[in-house]
């Protein structure tokens, strides 16, 4: 246990702290931190923000306490150890993050209980559910994640099930159409990769994203085409992995669902108009999907990549292609604390492909990837004139 407040302590919080640890009486240091506490949560302040400095908080009986996140991979190695305020059940530990962060954490009590921050009102959902969220003053939500009232919706397909006949394994995809679509034609195509995680308003709420600004003119409209790769036909085995890394079958999958995906709904058939996105694993299936095959006739000229993973494979297809013309877009979390894409970038660059990267202070998280599906889409489909 501390006396007195940890070093690196916002002023006014370390102020508060140790005028508490001040009060003699036991009783009346208790209330006091009662009412400090419930300001603080009214106020929005537990985490603790001033600048750049954090201060996790915790209130609970517990022999050790923890946070642990994004910033340290969410490992008993690197966490941030709590510190307990002599004679109180009020928990602190101090870390320093940029001013534009926003990242993913929960509580370790006592080593092995996760929580939720209970008095933290702000989760993001991941694919093992909800995290408590932390941002930074400068970190900036996307106004396009949520539901508007008014705005006209797309549809979702139901789902249809393909057995790959290469491969063995099934294919669920659902296919989402733009309000209206009846009174449209020659629409430009989003191939989704993880689509159930993507399509998921928890998760990427893309959806959403895609009824939200073409409502609001900012890309035009779009089909999207949402892929799920999760099991073998009996159900029995996950195949995301093998399906994603370097499967040449997998390739050749994507691209005769493309092809009758043209015959069936009112697309634009030039690659230039086809977009395949993926994060992390479907990352790098994305840009392996774009690079194969060079002299297949359906083509995805577009490559969406958030967070990739990438191996000496990918990096040299990269290096040896000389037939494609890729409009390629990645981004990625401060490299601590997600993929470090400067290799692909490298090697992307040196073959003169058109790329554009994005770099946010934020972890391997669909908080982050959710972020910039805005900004991606209008990359792709914006509708205002680029200089």
């Amino acid at each position: 246990p501390i006396d007195t407040a940890p070093a690196g302590t916002p002023t006014e919080l370390a102020n508060a702290l140790d005028t508490l640890m001040a009060i003699p009486d036991p009783a009346e240091r208790q209330t006091r931190l009662d009412a400090l506490w419930d300001d603080w949560q009214a106020t929005g302040q537990i985490p603790y923000v001033d600048g750049t400095t954090v201060a996790f908080l915790y209130r609970g009986e517990a022999l050790t306490v923890e946070w642990r996140g994004d910033f340290n991979g969410w490992l008993a190695d690197g966490a941030l150890l709590g510190q307990n305020l002599s004679g109180t059940n009020l928990w602190i530990a101090v870390a320093e993050f940029p001013s534009s962060a926003r990242l993913d954490y929960k509580i370790v009590v006592n080593g092995g209980t996760w929580l939720l921050d209970p008095a933290n009102p702000h989760q993001q959902w991941s694919g093992d559910g909800p995290n408590s969220e932390l941002r930074m003053p400068d970190s900036i939500p996307s106004e396009w994640t949520e539901r508007r009232e008014g705005v006209p919706q797309g549809t979702l397909s139901d789902p249809q099930t393909t057995v790959a006949s290469m491969s063995g394994y099934a294919l669920t995809y659902q296919v989402y159409t733009p309000a209206n679509y009846g009174e449209l034609d020659n629409l430009p195509v989003i191939y989704v990769l993880d689509g159930q995680d993507y399509a998921d308003e928890r998760l990427g709420a893309l959806p959403i994203i895609l009824d939200n600004l073409i409502a609001a003119g900012k890309i035009e409209p779009v089909i999207a085409v949402f892929v799920d790769v999760g099991a073998s036909p009996n159900g029995s085995e996950n195949v995301r992995e093998e399906a994603y890394t370097n499967n040449t079958a997998f390739a050749d999958f994507m691209q005769m669902l493309a092809g009758s995906i043209d015959m069936e709904y009112s697309t634009d058939a030039h690659a230039n108009r086809r977009l395949i996105v993926g994060t992390s694993l479907g990352g790098q299936a994305a840009l392996f999907t774009a690079i194969k095959n060079p002299t297949v006739l359906v083509e995805f000229g577009l490559v969406a990549a958030q967070s990739p993973s990438f191996d000496d494979t990918l990096l040299d297809l990269y290096r040896q292609d000389m037939t494609r013309a890729l409009n390629i877009w990645i981004s990625a979390g401060t490299p601590e604390w997600d993929v470090d894409i400067t290799p692909l970038r490298t090697v992307i660059e040196r073959r003169g492909y058109q790329l554009t990267t994005v770099q946010v202070n934020e972890g391997h998280s669909w908080g982050n990837w959710r972020g910039l599906l805005d900004d991606m889409l209008i990359h792709f489909f914006g509708t205002e004139e680029r200089e």
